[in-house]
């Protein structure tokens, strides 16, 4: 088998018996690979959408402790990173490079994502100075 059948069973053996299935048709490695590609772009958008929604929802009341709070955001930007892809510049931005630009999370936005959580009260107000005396980057308190 050359290399071209190794990535394209690769490719296929990877994937669940019941998406499998309408892929076995495509012989081409790189047409079976963009095919995938198009065929999940949304779906990709999609699940950014929804790990973004998930993380503006965590609430540290609901969590109990600062630790099960910190260990509902931190698998979501795990999560969030594994979908994001390696960015390109602008020069080399490509019409079939746009499904695979979305950037990982930058530590600004995961602070911001856990400070979102926080209560606004006297007792936390020192913990949310600190934060953003510690992050000369943050200007302002994220919104909720």
């Amino acid at each position: 088998m050359n290399r071209h059948g190794v990535a394209r069973s690769t490719i296929l053996l990877g994937m669940e018996p019941r998406i499998e299935a309408e892929y076995t048709v495509i012989n081409d490695a790189k047409m079976l690979w963009e095919q995938l590609a198009s065929a999940y772009k949304s779906k990709l958008k999609l699940n950014i959408f929804e790990i973004r929604e998930d993380l503006w929802s965590i609430k540290l009341q609901d969590c109990g402790d600062v630790d099960n709070y910190a260990s509902r955001i931190d698998p979501n930007v795990k999560h969030y990173n594994l979908w994001a892809g390696p960015t390109t510049t602008d020069a080399d931005a490509t019409d079939t490079d746009s499904a695979k630009t979305i950037a990982k999370m930058s530590d600004q936005e995961h602070i911001s994502y856990l400070l979102c959580g926080i209560p606004r009260n006297d007792e936390w107000n020192v913990f949310l100075e600190l934060m953003m005396d510690n992050n000369p980057t943050m200007t302002a308190t994220p919104m909720r």
